[in-house]
């Protein structure tokens, strides 16, 4: 079953297959490895394989040709293609499986005809190291040398020397310090191909916003005015921003809610995921359990590597102790301190209270690349026409 979810994946996209591990050989059913390869092909020719093609190709009797389309409809009806290094993985696993079953064997029959240790050693040796393809290890793998000098693609920028294609940023804040407004207004402005906090036209992007907190209501009345001003100044997000409400949470260590997720990105393959706040995506037994924020941050990789996508979240700072000033970063787990390579936290400048809206953007961890991100906020206060939050360092900018 394991190599037909494979099989179903690369139906629908045969691209999988020249970007996996897995190899003809590694099938148990010859049929089915035959199968991978053929797709293989019609992945490098840019042919979309349908079930009676793939068994034309293969010239097989035309009994079993027609059980081969009977079976590769159903793997196809079965699986989702998001699901595929999943699948991969289970189908090497297997085949390593059967390599070591194998040998274990082979030893077996060396020791019981009393051959010289040193070769049952050699023979264990020969199938102790990983399963793979020399050539491709080649590959993969390079020196130093070649390493550095290779050409590295252009920085797909969403928002110029600001937000790039694959970076992950989490927002953190106290209550109704303004982060979820601050995280709307981003999305939005990349939607509409405006910068957010510079009234410049930027490479519009499509944006997914996965909010797993608020009422309707508020959802509305808070983005309403934010779509009105873009729209205001000549900036249209038309129908590239999708916003899916799950006001009781999103549980992504659940099946369920990391199957949702990959369908939303696989339909609307987003270039920006907004989603959040953090503590709603998981049903936690203690806020410092390390294990579903694990299976969080796995999954949001895996669909940041398939979409190439950047990732914008939030989440909550420690309650304050008496005698401290509130801490920055996030709550619970370290883990959502390692994990971005942005983290910044919203606080009132020294000398205001929250409802001045005078903001400091402080980071709470080394960034791993220099951006030009906001250092103060200063709040709009609703004013027709303005954006939630200014850049008060953006000289000169019209939404001041």
């Amino acid at each position: 079953m394991i190599e037909w979810d494979l099989i179903g994946c690369a139906m629908q996209d045969p691209r999988i297959v020249t970007a996996s591990r897995v190899r003809p050989q590694h099938f148990d059913d010859g049929t089915l490895g035959q199968v991978w390869a053929e797709l293989g092909r019609m992945a490098e020719s840019g042919t979309q394989p349908t079930p009676p093609l793939v068994a034309a190709a293969l010239q097989m009797p035309e009994e079993r040709a027609r059980l081969l389309c009977n079976g590769l409809v159903d793997a196809t009806l079965r699986v989702v293609p998001a699901n595929h290094e999943r699948h991969a993985q289970a189908v090497l696993e297997a085949a390593e499986r059967r390599t070591l079953r194998d040998a274990a064997v082979r030893v077996q029959a060396m020791l019981d005809a009393g051959q010289p240790v040193e070769d049952v050693r050699q023979q264990i040796a020969k199938h102790a190291g990983p399963d793979g393809d020399d050539d491709e290890l080649a590959n993969e793998t390079l020196s130093l040398d070649e390493f550095v000098d290779q050409a590295l693609p252009d920085e797909q920028w969403l928002i110029p020397d600001m937000l790039a294609a694959g970076d992950r940023l989490i927002l953190t804040g106290g209550e109704g310090s303004g982060k979820s407004i601050l995280l709307r207004q981003i999305a939005c402005c990349v939607a509409a191909g405006c910068h957010p906090f510079r009234r410049e036209r930027i490479r519009p992007s499509r944006v997914l916003y996965v909010d797993a907190e608020n009422p309707l209501r508020i959802m509305v009345q808070k983005i309403r005015p934010i779509r009105d001003a873009l729209r205001l100044a000549g900036f249209e997000s038309q129908d590239r921003m999708f916003i899916n409400r799950q006001p009781g949470g999103l549980d992504l260590t659940s099946v369920k809610g990391r199957t949702m997720l990959r369908h939303m990105c696989r339909v609307f393959n987003p270039d920006l995921l907004v989603i959040g706040p953090i503590y709603k995506l998981y049903v936690q037994s203690s806020e410092k359990d390390e294990v579903p924020a694990r299976q969080i941050a796995a999954l949001i990789d895996e669909l940041r590597q398939e979409h190439n996508l950047a990732v914008l979240t939030e989440h909550h700072t420690p309650m304050q102790q008496l005698g401290h000033a509130r801490q920055i970063r996030p709550v619970g787990t370290g883990l959502w301190q390692r994990w971005p390579e942005f983290g910044f936290g919203i606080v009132p400048q020294q000398g205001t209270v929250l409802e001045d809206r005078q903001m400091d953007l402080v980071p709470w961890r080394g960034s791993r690349d220099e951006r030009a991100w906001p250092k103060r906020l200063q709040g709009s206060g609703g004013a027709p026409g303005r954006l939630p939050w200014v850049d008060m360092d953006c000289i000169g900018s019209a939404w001041r």
